[in-house]
């Protein structure tokens, strides 16, 4: 997964520059090609918890949509898809992003006192990633 995290970083495709630029116009942190547990991501917000994954036609929609939402479910990450250059998808996408909730509200909406699983897999109780933070 590393390898191909590192040659998906080194080849953007132009799609993936031209929702690079639309993102820096929002305030929060993107990680490029970021890598959560078993998938790879075209952009992350770490604070926000959401993923921006653009989609050219060899994207199976039935595939990405069974994959995001077991995302959701397990870890509460919201992954907005953009078809590649669809200016309506980047505004859509960049409205959700201005709207969105922090991960932790999130995570504790979706999933109300349960373990918080992090991106090796490992569970940590909420009450121990809190005094971690201090």
């Amino acid at each position: 997964m590393r390898s191909r995290q590192a040659q998906n970083r080194v080849r953007s495709t132009s799609a993936e520059d031209w929702m690079a630029a639309k993102l820096r116009t929002t305030p929060h942190k993107w990680t490029k090609q970021a890598m959560w547990g078993y998938r790879l991501f075209d952009f992350w917000s770490d604070e926000l918890g959401v993923a921006v994954e653009v989609d050219g036609l060899e994207h199976n929609a039935a595939y990405d949509a069974y994959r995001d939402r077991y995302n959701w479910c397990r870890s509460a990450i919201l992954v907005l898809r953009v078809k590649n250059f669809d200016e309506a998808d980047a505004a859509a996408a960049l409205e959700a992003i201005s709207k969105a909730e922090t991960w932790e509200e999130r995570r504790e909406r979706v999933r109300p006192g349960k373990h918080l699983v992090l991106a090796n897999g490992m569970k940590m109780a909420r009450s121990a990633k809190h005094k971690l933070e201090r």
